[in-house]
């Protein structure tokens, strides 16, 4: 085994042949960072390398690649769920449809209930009446929606 003195006598010897070469050539170009890594190694008594960075960081973009491609499948499929601005535009026109449809109905079931008001215990009366509030309540909770759906469109 070699001691810290010897590694650094020998790191100094290839320090010296990769000056005298040239520092854009093959062997500077591949050695790149790794005397400063041999230096640390023997300072930090650790073991650097670029090669086991760039393993760490090819392992990391293969994690990333396959989070990535995971992700692309579930936008896609959220997008199968979301609805268009079109699809939007046309909901809010058939709640307001609905809506002027239920305000139609009750000013008939209105004009049935005053016309039988006075036979309360007229089949019809009761009807009337029951729809009348069916109606005001699905008015109620279609007007929220509508309005709901045009806060979307900022209409």
């Amino acid at each position: 085994m070699t001691t810290k003195q010897q590694e650094r006598d020998a790191l100094a010897k290839i320090e010296k042949i990769l000056q005298g070469i040239d520092p854009d050539g093959y062997v500077n170009t591949a050695f790149a960072g790794c005397v400063e890594d041999a230096h640390r190694n023997i300072d930090e008594d650790a073991a650097y390398s670029e090669r086991d960075r760039a393993n760490h960081f090819n392992n990391l973009v293969g994690k990333l690649t396959e989070e990535k491609v995971a992700l692309e499948k579930e936008i896609e499929t959220l997008r199968g769920r979301v609805m268009s601005k079109g699809d939007v535009a046309q909901a809010h026109i058939l709640a307001s449809k609905r809506v002027g449809a239920l305000q139609e109905r009750i000013k008939q079931d209105e004009q049935t209930i005053l016309a039988t008001c006075a036979t309360p215990e007229c089949n019809s009366f009761h009807v009337a009446v029951n729809q009348r509030e069916a109606a005001l309540r699905e008015i109620s909770d279609l007007t929220e929606y509508r309005d709901r759906i045009g806060a979307i469109l900022g209409a």
